[in-house]
């Protein structure tokens, strides 16, 4: 391919597509901003990514860096944004004068980016008619390996794509097919929201051994020593809680252990025996401390836009809502914190129809 593909965001997942998508002949342009550009340095210095892992060993070459969005966007086929969910809001502020009509953003993950990032773009003053797409889940499991390394545990060979809005799900689905064959059409951008396994799989189990994570002092595995079968069936009891939530909206979800075997992530099983033989996760350390995103992100953008859409339409989620407070507390989140929940979505006032029908038809 020699359509320009640009990658925002220089975090494990980002650096992985972008390396992965050179490999197979992509023009990849990566945006970073100028402030974080000493984060990869060696990358900028040598235009190469040493790419290890599921897709090989090899030295790929990156087309294009750049800290200009104006450039990197410009002209683009598609436009990857790879970063944790709690940016999505910075580059809501610095994309909507810049994209045109008909451009695609496609948000991997979006944990609800997608309406996140439409309504505070609309308010900013977008123009551009676009299209803005969500996975349900990163298409790798990876990790920076120091300097321009970047190490690929996982490929997921199937993963899930709500588009918003869905009335274009074929075009936006083809469109990002050609790039990760694994994208799968999911019916909306809500599917693709409560699709997302982090928010159940992680803040709950990780608050459970929060005393083994400081203890341990960085040397600690979540998936290998501290998800117990203890562990596990808490962390069920909190995913259905949100199965309840999307049946409300008419979407009939998988639950956390068949999610992750669709996603390769272990083999067939309970929750607790698809973690525990999952050659993908035990091998990853951490997380060190509550400042990790396993709590940070998961808590107030993932589990707090759950609850908020719960308490819309008149569901109990005791476990969800505990997990919350309890974390809020143990991380010292403040009241300054960026939270994604339905008004920053902008669907606060909607009924189950019309929010359906919004996802559908957009504005």
């Amino acid at each position: 391919m020699n359509k320009k593909v640009t990658v925002l965001g220089a975090g494990n997942g980002a650096l992985a597509a972008a390396a992965d998508l050179s490999s197979s002949g992509n023009n990849v342009t990566l945006f970073e901003f100028t402030e974080l550009a000493d984060n990869i340095k060696d990358i900028i210095a040598t235009q190469t990514i040493e790419l290890s892992g599921v897709q090989g060993n090899k030295t790929v070459r990156i087309t294009n860096i750049t800290h200009d969005i104006a450039e990197a966007v410009k002209g683009a086929d598609i436009i990857f944004l790879i970063i944790p969910s709690m940016f999505h809001h910075i580059y809501a502020d610095i994309l909507f004068d810049q994209l045109t009509d008909g451009q695609h953003l496609a948000i991997l993950p979006g944990t609800f980016g997608a309406l996140d990032m439409y309504n505070r773009m609309r308010h900013k003053g977008l123009t551009a008619g676009i299209i803005i797409s969500e996975s349900d889940a990163m298409p790798y499991a990876a990790r920076r390996q120091g300097g321009n390394k970047i190490h690929i545990y996982n490929k997921l060979p199937e993963f899930g794509l709500g588009t918003f809005p869905a009335k274009f799900t074929a075009e936006a689905t083809e469109q990002v097919k050609k790039y990760f064959p694994a994208a799968t059409p999911l019916k909306n951008v809500l599917e693709a929201g409560l699709n997302n396994a982090n928010p159940a799989l992680h803040p709950l189990g990780v608050l459970l051994n929060v005393g083994r994570i400081e203890y341990a002092k960085g040397n600690f595995y979540y998936y290998e020593e501290g998800f117990t079968e203890s562990v596990a069936n808490a962390i069920n009891v909190l995913d259905k809680e949100r199965l309840a939530l999307g049946k409300i909206l008419g979407l009939n979800l998988p639950d956390l252990a068949t999610g992750l075997q669709s996603a390769s992530y272990g083999p067939k099983g309970d929750l607790w025996e698809t973690i525990n033989g999952s050659r993908a996760l035990t091998p990853i350390s951490g997380p060190t401390s509550v400042s990790n995103r396993y709590l940070t992100e998961d808590i107030p953008i993932g589990l707090n836009m759950w609850s908020s859409l719960a308490k819309q339409f008149n569901l109990p989620t005791p476990l969800i809502d505990a997990t919350i407070a309890i974390g809020e507390v143990v991380c010292k989140l403040d009241k300054d914190v960026y939270r994604r929940n339905n008004v920053s979505c902008g669907i606060d006032r909607m009924s189950v129809n019309e929010l359906n029908d919004y996802v559908v038809e957009g504005e």
